[in-house]
């Protein structure tokens, strides 16, 4: 005989899917899954740890992207210029954030010569993998 599941624990997985495959975005998961937001809320009370413990994933992955943006751009430092090695552009770091989807992070600057983009964003391990070099001055 199969192994069969409730109706709760089906939606239950379905949830933990839909949760999972959003990176632990409650708002997306809620739409997606046609429900609103206090909906879900419900749910995550109701269906336990497992579900919350997706959640707190993201969260994790959340605080240790801030750890490193923290060691890479301390937020007392001044202003960082940086040079792009292969076309001598001179760019000027104002700061980090995390992208969302997926909470990596990232480095926000801009150009010290005007041009066509006035904020550019790169991920963080992009940005300090040898292609721009700190400044002297």
């Amino acid at each position: 005989m199969p192994a069969t599941k409730t109706l709760a624990e089906v939606v239950r997985d379905h949830i933990l899917a839909t949760l999972a495959r959003n990176n632990g975005d409650r708002r997306k998961t809620a739409a997606e899954l046609g429900i609103c937001l206090k909906t879900l809320y419900n749910k995550l009370q109701r269906y336990g740890p497992e579900l919350r413990d997706v959640v707190a994933d993201k969260d994790l992955k959340r605080q240790e992207s801030l750890k490193v943006l923290e060691e890479k751009l301390p937020l007392d430092a001044t202003v960082h210029r940086r040079t792009h090695l292969k076309t001598g552009n001179k760019y000027s770091v104002v700061g980090g954030g995390l992208y969302e989807p997926d909470a990596s992070p990232v480095v926000l600057y801009t150009p010290v010569e005007p041009f066509k983009h006035e904020l550019w964003v790169r991920p963080l391990d992009v940005f300090f993998d040898g292609r721009f070099v700190q400044d002297k001055a």
